[in-house]
């Protein structure tokens, strides 16, 4: 059995953050770590992993192949550029509220009829 490090340090985030990362080795849950946080994950495999974290709806970050026998640890960090899709959504609720207020429909099938 194997065992990997994986941090999130507190050095590499420009912002203080509550986000948790939740980290998926080959589409199985192993760890949700805070800012600062160091976990330790056991793995069975030897050969490579496929590892990706996630934080929010819709935020999450490419599928990466790493090989094993290459890494012991590995710092994971949330990137500033991938609030830009926040921002989206952000902006998008907003509008579509005051939209399906404004227009006055009742039900869903009102909404739908428009898009």
């Amino acid at each position: 059995m194997r065992k990997l490090l994986i941090s999130r340090p507190k050095s590499e985030e420009k912002y203080y953050s509550e986000a948790k990362i939740k980290v998926y080795i080959n589409d199985q849950f192993v760890a949700a770590l805070k800012q600062g946080e160091t976990k330790e994950v056991d793995l069975e495999e030897n050969g490579n992993i496929k590892i990706q974290g996630k934080s929010r709806p819709g935020i999450r970050s490419e599928n990466k192949t790493i090989s094993l026998s290459s890494v012991s640890g590995l710092e994971l960090f949330l990137n500033p550029k991938s609030k830009k899709r926040s921002i989206i959504y952000a902006i998008l609720i907003p509008i579509t509220t005051i939209l399906v207020s404004n227009l006055g429909f009742s039900d869903i099938w009102g909404i739908l009829s428009i898009i």
